[in-house]
This record gives structure tokens, sequence and C-alpha cells, in this order.
């Protein structure tokens, strides 16, 4: 049984005279069943012996890769073994590839079309093998030769550690995150150049943890993991896409995400012990579907039940991109400095937003900037804000709520990174 990852990294720049769309977004990714994992936790990659001419790599894919690993088995009992190979080729479509997990950028025939708009096509493609038991036998990993990747932010280069990062969670059986800061998130930014460059992501985000630890349980000397928040979304489900995503109490930090079946049950794995906030929304409409967020107390080794209720209700503004005074994209914002200006596109009107915050209250926003601070670029409107990151902020995920008049909250969830 095959499948197919295939990831889109696009970017909008926004200037002083200038606003851009992103090309169209493409992701071929057919759901996998939530328990697709490898049976043996020791997993082999090879890697292709292509990435020692490839012309469209700048930086030491060995050391890359090294990081990349580290992370995931650092949040999970998973491990991974890594030796060179002369292989080039990803296995061929089939029921069966040929045993080897390769990672590869060769310019060959079957590597090419999984790329068949060149540069306009994704990234990167994780085509994924499993056995007659679901379990995953193999997958290849192929880095798009029309592209470039690098380690030091070099222009217009995808960063060649966060990608690598991003498809061995697919190797190891993630889907695509809607979480805004999530290595597994199905967007990523070419960047702006080393002036711009803040370093690849090292530790996983706790959303991606807590999946992981969810697969494939947690390093035997975690003993404070893992425990679990299951229950059912009820009322009139809206055609958008439902999350259910926690954070702790105390500072908004994201612990973990998840989103519903289609009958609205939920289950979130990998939780470490503490007291929460489980929190439902829906996703991409101007109807609001959300719910009051209910406090937990996870426990390892056990299961918390709470079901949520949706309400529709309407905004009259919705968030749409996120960035600074140099770029405006549908990415997360990187919290830079103690003090820095942040710029919301909307669809509607900005005079709409009656605030911004994060959950825990920890990041403070006001509109400093002024009341001239909305601009028009094309069809989306432009609010600027200036944020306070306070001293001590752990790092991690936090969630960006838009308030509007009506009181109706609109979450951009994982779309503030303290790193």
């Amino acid at each position: 049984m095959q499948q197919y990852r295939v990831e889109a990294r696009c970017i909008v720049f926004f200037a002083v005279l200038l606003f851009s769309f992103p090309a169209v977004f493409a992701s071929e990714q057919p759901s996998l069943p939530n328990d697709t994992r490898w049976r043996n936790q020791r997993i082999a990659l090879s890697l292709s012996r292509s990435f020692d001419s490839s012309s469209n790599i700048s930086g030491d894919i060995r050391e890359a890769l090294r990081h990349s690993v580290r992370a995931w088995s650092e949040a999970a009992s998973v491990g991974f073994e890594i030796v060179d190979s002369e292989a080039m080729s990803v296995s061929p479509k089939g029921i069966k590839g040929d045993g080897t997990s390769l990672i590869t950028t060769a310019v060959t025939a079957d590597n090419l079309k999984l790329f068949p708009q060149q540069s306009a096509s994704p990234a990167a493609v994780t085509r994924v093998f499993r056995d007659v038991r679901g379990y995953i036998s193999e997958a290849d990993i192929v880095l798009n030769p029309f592209v470039r990747f690098s380690s030091d932010g070099s222009f217009d280069t995808f960063d060649l550690q966060n990608t690598l990062t991003h498809e061995i969670g697919h190797l190891l059986g993630l889907e695509h995150s809607p979480v805004w800061g999530s290595i597994m998130y199905a967007r990523a930014s070419r960047s702006l150049g080393p002036a711009y460059f803040r370093g690849s992501r090292d530790e996983l985000p706790q959303v991606d943890s807590s999946a992981v630890r969810g697969l494939y349980g947690p390093r035997l000397d975690d003993v404070k993991c893992c425990g679990v928040v299951s229950g059912r979304i009820s009322g009139p489900l809206p055609t958008a896409r439902v999350l259910v995503w926690i954070e702790e109490i105390d500072t908004g930090r994201l612990i973990a995400a998840a989103v519903p079946e289609k009958d609205g049950t939920y289950r979130v794995d990998g939780l470490p012990e503490g007291d929460f906030q489980v929190f439902a929304a829906s996703e991409g409409q101007s109807d609001e579907f959300a719910s009051e967020n209910s406090k937990v107390v996870v426990a390892a080794a056990e299961t918390t039940k709470r079901n949520f209720e949706l309400r529709p209700s309407r905004s009259g503004v919705r968030a749409q991109l996120l960035g600074t005074s140099v770029q405006l994209a549908g990415m997360p914002v990187d919290l830079i400095a103690i003090s820095q200006d942040l710029y919301i596109g909307v669809d509607g009107s900005p005079q709409n937003i009656a605030r911004v915050a994060v959950s825990g209250g920890g990041i403070l926003f006001d509109s400093r900037i002024g009341a001239g601070n909305f601009r028009m670029f094309s069809s989306v409107k432009v609010a600027s804000f200036g944020l306070t990151v306070p001293p001590g902020l752990p790092k991690g995920e936090y969630t960006l709520v838009i308030e509007g008049n009506t009181g109706v909250r609109q979450y951009l969830v994982g779309s503030l990174i303290n790193r």
C-alpha cells in the first residue's frame, strides 16, 4: 500500500508599494490512519550520494540530517541509523518498494516524475509504503532538484534542515498539521536572505513532540508522559476543518493539537502531566464555530474526557495573513525582539478588530502605531499592532487571538513563535 506526501513551499512578500499573492498551493496527501507507524522503532535511512555532487544544495546534508533525526528521537521512543547509499531513485509506484528508505535529490527519470512543474512543484516529496498489516515498511524522501536549499539562509532558498525535519515527520507517519508553528505545517517560506535568517529549528515544537509520542510512546526516561485528552465535538459541525488544541494555563504556550474525525470524536495523545486548557474552533470561515475553553488536569497513563458543543457566530473580520514590515504571508511570525510590530492582513474592515491577545496573556499588544495604520493592498486590508514580549517567556508556540467588535474570537493556532 503506497501513500504520498507532497510539500509546497511558498511565500508572500509585503513591501511598501507591493502586495502579491502566492502561487497556488498544492498538496497531494491522502489521509492515513491515525496510528500508521513503523513496527520496528529503529529505522534505517539511506542517504544517496547524489548529494555529494548536487548543485541545488548549499550546506552539510549529513549534519542537517543528523539534527533532524535527533529532534524526533529526543521527543519519542524512536531511533535512526544513517548509512550512505549509491542508490539514486525513489522506489517506483507499486504495492511494495525495494525495502530501502532513501533520501535523494538525484536528477533521474523516476525522481523527476514527482516534480512535473519543475521549480513550481513542491519542494519535497515523501513516498510511503505500508505492509499488509498497515505498518510502514519503507519511506523515500526526494528533495526537488529544481529548487535550492541552504543551511545559511541564502536568498530564495528553503531551509535544508527544516525541510528534512518536516519530511522525516511524514516518514514517521505524521500528516500535515493545521498549526501554523508546527514543523508539520503544510507551508514553508523561502529565505529573504542571511540578514533575516534566524537559524534552523533544532528542537521540535511541543505540538509535534506530542504527536510523535502519540505514535511511538515517550522515551524510557520520560516518566511524566503521557496522558490523553479525548471526547466529542457536537453541534452544527461546519464544512471547514475543526481543530482541537491544548495550551498551558499559566503561559498560553501550545502543547498539542488534533483534528476530529468526521463523527466529531477526537483524541489528543502524547501529553505531559500538567494543568491545561482545551479549545475547539473551526478554520477558514466567515462564520465562526467556537467553544468556550475547558480546563483539564493531565496525568501520565490516564485519559481525560472533554466534550464540546460548537456554536455558530459571525465575527465581521477574518485574519488571513501575518508578518512584519518586511513580509506578510500565511506563515507564523517569530518573536524576534522584546518590542516589535505585528501586521495582520484581514478580509473585512480592520476597524472591526476590538483587540488582539494570546490566551495566556503574557504577550502584550497595543495599537500604538495609530489609526492610520490601515493600508489597502489589493483586496486585503492590513492592521498593525505593537507587541511586547515579557522577559522569561518560555520558548514555544503561542496562539494569536483576534477578537471582533461582536465579541467573537478567531484563533490563529501556534502562529507566534518564541525561540
